[in-house]
C-alpha cells in the first residue's frame, strides 16, 4: 500500500531518470553493455544439442539474420539503421519516452469501489482517468 500511496513520486521518479539520461550517456556504457554480454557468450556453459537446434530454429522463424542464428538475442548488436550509431539510437528512444506519451497503469484491490467499467473476457472491474498534469511536471 506504500507503493500505491506513492506512486506520483515513483513516476516522477522515473522521469527524472529518463531526464537525466537525454543529458547525456557516457560513450563508455555502450560500449560496456556490448562488452559484458560477449563476455557471457564466450564463457557461456554448452547446450544439448537438441536445446541448441531448437533455439537455432526458433531464430530463424524470428526473422534473425543469418549471421545472428547462433547467438540470437544473448549480444548487444549495433542499430541495423545505417548511419546510425547506438548513442544516437539511444537518444531517439529517450525522445520518446516522454511523460504526455506513456499510460500510467495502476492495479489495486483498493481502487475497486471507484471502478466503472469493467473489461469483456473476465468481467474484471477498471476505470481509466486522464493524469493531472500536475502529477508529472514536478
Amino acid at each position: 500500500p506504500e507503493g500505491l500511496r506513492r506512486r506520483d513520486d515513483v513516476v516522477e521518479a522515473l522521469f527524472a531518470v529518463l531526464q537525466k539520461l537525454r543529458e547525456g550517456i557516457p560513450g563508455y556504457v555502450f560500449e560496456e553493455c556490448q562488452a559484458l554480454p560477449e563476455i557471457r557468450w564466450r564463457f557461456a556453459e554448452k547446450r544439448s544439442s537438441s536445446r541448441f537446434v531448437l533455439d537455432l530454429v526458433d531464430r530463424m522463424q524470428d526473422g534473425f539474420s543469418p549471421q545472428d542464428y547462433v547467438s540470437g538475442r544473448a549480444l548487444v548488436f549495433p542499430p541495423t539503421r545505417p548511419g546510425i550509431t547506438a548513442a544516437a539510437a539511444t537518444r531517439e528512444v529517450l525522445a520518446m519516452l516522454t511523460p504526455d506519451r506513456a499510460r500510467y497503469t495502476a492495479l489495486a484491490k483498493e481502487y475497486a469501489p471507484r471502478a466503472k467499467s469493467s473489461e469483456q473476457w473476465y468481467g474484471t472491474a477498471y476505470s481509466q482517468q486522464p493524469i493531472l498534469p500536475s502529477a508529472v511536471d514536478h
